[in-house]
């Protein structure tokens, strides 16, 4: 069964939440670019698409995100066969990581698995992106030696590690949504996450504060 579209509030929420790291004003050219340029590269998407997401939210806020009129429709002409299309371009992308979206939208129409000019490219690119195989996945995937150099302790409490990430958009009665942060601390032997809580706030308090609560449940670790 194929799944249900979402609506546009829905597409539009991801999206802000994609580009929640930039939206504060007072960031330097440099942390942005490097921020934008982290963002692409762990969702799948081009640099200048969360740009273009950025400008959407800047010139008109929430509804700049909104799909253009139309969303709503199949994918392709192909409608509910579209996802059957997506599963044979992944098996393309799996022989050669580096063959392009174009050229798999070709081997496709040579072979006759879909109709000359009924598949786009930036709509295959985007499916392939949500299924985990776009370009810059496909390069993460097949890095040589990287699991090889990959550094990992051989016990646990050696060493726990730490981590912020941003998170959702909370209400605030009254107020603007606040954005809240995930810190967590892992163990590198185990990977396992000794703790990991929300947070208000990206400081030192709210590390200290999770590192403290993971002491008390799993004992003092070699160093941190």
């Amino acid at each position: 069964m194929a799944k249900p579209l979402k609506t546009q509030d829905e597409v539009a929420t991801e999206r802000f939440n994609l580009i929640a790291p930039l939206v504060p004003g007072d960031l330097d050219k440099g942390l942005r670019s490097d921020l934008v340029r982290k963002i692409a590269e762990e969702v799948g998407l081009s640099e200048r698409t969360v740009l273009r997401y950025f400008a959407a939210w800047e010139e008109r806020g929430f509804d700049g995100l909104k799909p253009k009129r139309g969303w709503g429709r199949p994918d392709s002409s192909l409608g509910d066969a579209f996802s059957r299309v997506v599963d044979a371009a992944i098996e393309l992308r799996k022989e050669s990581p580096s063959r392009s979206v174009a050229d798999i939208i070709k081997i496709l129409e040579l072979e006759e698995v879909v109709p000359v000019g009924s598949v786009k490219r930036s709509t295959l690119q985007r499916h392939l992106a949500a299924r985990g195989y776009s370009s810059s996945q496909m390069k993460m995937y097949t890095k040589k030696g990287a699991a090889a150099k990959r550094f990992k302790k051989e016990h646990r409490n050696q060493l726990w590690q730490s981590d912020i990430k941003y998170a959702s958009y909370v209400p605030d009665e009254g107020r603007s949504p606040k954005q809240t942060y995930l810190v967590s601390w892992i163990d590198n032997a185990t990977k396992y996450a000794v703790d990991a809580g929300f947070y208000f706030a990206q400081t030192e308090e709210s590390v200290e504060d999770s590192l403290r609560q993971a002491l008390q449940k799993f004992g003092v670790p070699d160093s941190v």
